[in-house]
C-alpha cells in the first residue's frame, strides 16, 4: 500500500557501499507506461533499493528506507508529489502540500 520513493538523477547518485551486492530484474509487462523498468535488489536480503525506467532516462527512483540520515525525511525528502492517488485507501490522508497525481502523475 505504501512506498516512499525519491527521484535522483544518475549524475547526483553516489553509493558509499554495497553497489557490488545489487542484482537487477527488468520487465515491462506490468508497468503503467508499458516501458521497461529495472529493479535493483540487495542480493543478501532482497530489499528493493531503487528502480530505473525507460520513461525517465538518467533518473533513479530510490526507496526512502535506504537513507541512513533520517533527518532528511523531514527536510529534503519530504514528499512533494503523490502518485496513483486514485487508489488511495479512504482512511489515508493526502500529504499536506504535495501535488496529487493520478496514475504516474507528472512522471509520464
Amino acid at each position: 500500500m505504501f512506498a516512499t520513493n525519491f527521484t535522483s538523477l544518475d549524475t547526483h547518485t553516489r553509493f558509499t557501499r554495497g553497489e557490488d551486492n545489487l542484482t537487477v530484474f527488468a520487465q515491462k509487462k506490468t508497468t503503467t507506461t508499458g516501458k521497461e523498468m529495472a529493479n535493483s535488489f540487495c542480493k543478501t536480503c532482497g530489499t528493493l533499493m531503487f528502480r530505473a525506467g525507460a520513461f525517465a532516462p538518467g533518473s533513479r527512483f530510490m526507496r526512502g528506507g535506504i537513507i541512513d540520515d533520517h533527518t532528511l525525511h523531514d527536510t529534503m525528502l519530504k514528499p512533494n508529489v503523490e502518485i496513483f492517488t486514485e487508489h488511495r485507501a479512504k482512511w489515508v490522508k493526502p500529504v499536506d502540500g504535495a501535488e496529487q497525481g493520478k496514475k504516474m502523475g507528472p512522471f509520464v
